[in-house]
């Protein structure tokens, strides 16, 4: 065997070894984002759980939140009360919102979370609070499928004659 022989095979061993170590590295490129969807989809499941937990299981916080879905009047205590849950609501929703459109929450786990947010803050009054929250916080995610019933909610809260003064504020 010559020199040029033990070159060539060399080279083509050199070859293989970058080959292999190409998909070795795609197959934990594949591992990795796996694991990056599966923490993100249980942290976005955890702060679901710990806002609606945070809503349920204190009385004070409960009494409220059934009074805004029951149209009732809210007291100015109540009213910051319930700025901060639909503001807590908002944020956790907003999270899978935006895992979702980077990949990183599924799309079966996204359109639950829809329907329950939608669920959440579809009536009249929690509605055009989340609007307003989503106006002044993160205004370019109003038109965002997730939030699209709670818009449209508040919006036709807004050109009734039963629209909470200062939608627009």
């Amino acid at each position: 065997m010559n020199w040029d022989a033990l070159g060539a095979i060399a080279e083509l061993l050199g070859a293989i070894a970058v080959i292999a170590s190409l998909l070795y590295l795609g197959r934990q490129i594949q591992v990795s984002n796996r694991q990056s969807k599966a923490q993100t989809f249980h942290l976005a499941a955890s702060e679901q759980s710990r806002v609606s937990d945070a809503i349920t299981n204190v009385p004070e916080n409960f009494a409220v939140w059934m009074k805004l879905h029951d149209d009732s009047e809210l007291s100015p205590e109540e009213y910051t009360r319930a700025r901060f849950m639909i503001s807590r609501v908002v944020q956790a929703f907003l999270a899978i919102e935006i895992g979702h459109e980077n990949g990183q929450i599924g799309h079966d786990f996204y359109e639950d979370s829809k329907l329950q947010f939608n669920t959440m803050l579809g009536r009249e009054y929690a509605s055009v609070e989340a609007y307003r929250y989503l106006r002044r916080n993160h205004p370019a995610m109003i038109h965002r499928p997730m939030f699209e019933e709670v818009v449209a909610q508040a919006e036709a809260a807004h050109h009734s004659k039963s629209e909470p003064e200062g939608l627009s504020e």
